[in-house]
Parts: structure tokens; sequence; C-alpha cells
């Protein structure tokens, strides 16, 4: 996804948004936003969201409210995607995973990995924990999970969380 022009309106959204979450620590809601803008009908304003979305200017969680964020900041990386391990996730080879370093994600979430003595570099995989075992799980049904379990565990190193993709023209 190319970072597009942004319309004025869009702008100002995007800049309400960076805005907000710095003062705040968290994202504004829809009618927070509309507030801002001078507008009461949030259709409108979901429009904007899923334009400044589509453009790669933020990232949103289907289903969860104030879930928008803004890629980039201080602490996050790019990274080239090799290979298809990931596309039913829809990130492809070449894309460029944008990730937030953090050591620990939940369960279920997408994250960038290393594993001592089996990869050079890092991987990105979708990370699963049961009882004794940590499963990193690829996208793609035809790529094989890897499970690590009890001291084997170890070897894995959680090198952040995916927070969005770059897809280049």
């Amino acid at each position: 996804m190319d970072m597009d022009e942004l319309t004025p309106r869009q702008q100002s959204v995007l800049d309400f948004i960076v805005e907000y979450q710095k003062e705040h620590r968290m994202a504004p809601s829809v009618r927070e936003i509309g507030e801002h803008l001078g507008l009461s009908a949030p259709a409108g304003i979901h429009r904007l969201l899923h334009v400044l979305k589509e453009k790669g200017y933020i990232v949103a969680e289907p289903g969860k409210k104030r879930s928008w964020s803004v890629f980039g900041g201080d602490n996050c990386f790019g990274l080239r995607v090799k290979g298809d391990s990931m596309i039913g996730a829809h990130i492809q080879d070449g894309d460029i995973a944008i990730i937030r370093p953090q050591k620990q994600v939940g369960n279920g979430v997408i994250a960038a990995v290393l594993v001592e003595d089996l990869l050079t570099e890092a991987t990105l995989k979708i990370v699963q924990r049961t009882g004794t075992a940590l499963t990193l799980k690829a996208a793609n049904p035809a790529c094989r999970s890897l499970v690590f379990r009890y001291g084997g565990r170890k070897r894995v190193s959680i090198v952040g969380k995916l927070v969005g993709v770059v897809r280049r023209g």
C-alpha cells in the first residue's frame, strides 16, 4: 500500500488522531473525531477512517472500538517479507512488515520472532500458547507450524508485534 496524498479533510483527521494519541495514550472515539470535524454522522467519519487505513496511514483491529493507531513512531521498524508463509493474513512476498518492538504478544497475534539454532533471521508467525507448548503458525496451510514444548520454548524470542504492512506498488 503506497502512502497516497491526503485531502485536507483526511489530513485533519490524521493530525487529530496523532495529537489525541499523544495526549491521551489511546485513539479518539468516532464521536470525538466528529466533534473535532463538526460532523455528527458517524458514517462519514467511518469512511474517512477507512480511507486512511486503505492508504496505509493507520491500522485498525476489526470489531474493536478505538483500535486505530498511526503507523510508525520512534520505536517501530520495517522488515521486508520473504516468501508466502503469511499469505492467508494478506502479507505477501516483498511487503514491508511494520514491527513495534516488544518481548511479549497475546495469543493469536502476528509477531516477528527469532528461533535460536533454527532461523538466521526474523520470521513473521502467528504466536499461540497452550499449556506446555508455544506454536509459531504460518498463515498458509501449505507451510508447517513450528511447535516448541517445555524448555524448547526458551529458543523462541519475540522481536515485536506486527502493527502494519506496507505494500510496494
